[in-house]
């Protein structure tokens, strides 16, 4: 007899998110359709040298797909978008604030 081993996809219910534009002129479009947690989730943006910029609160709701973040006032440079949930679990996505052309 033969046998054949294989390797399931792996799959997850973590909570997931994307941003567009990347890079960001003056607003992020975080879509969290992704997302699994439901209720309050932190939203905070990083600069390059550690400091928290960006501390906001929002509260998830079942047919919110997208969250729009003013990042206008922020020099150019390398962020990172972090979402902190009620359930402890922790995302982040890096970004960059640039120039329109």
């Amino acid at each position: 007899t033969s046998r054949s081993l294989g390797i399931e996809p792996a799959t997850s219910t973590a909570n997931d998110f994307k941003v567009y534009p990347n890079p960001v002129v003056d607003f992020a479009n975080l879509d969290i359709s992704s997302v699994t947690s439901s209720g309050r989730v932190g939203v905070s943006v990083v600069n390059a040298a550690g400091t928290q910029v960006i501390s906001k609160q929002s509260q998830l709701t079942g047919n919110q797909t997208t969250y729009r973040l003013d990042m206008s006032n922020l020099a150019n440079g390398v962020y990172v978008v972090i979402l902190r949930f009620e359930d402890g679990s922790v995302i982040n996505r890096k970004v960059i604030k640039g120039v329109s052309r």
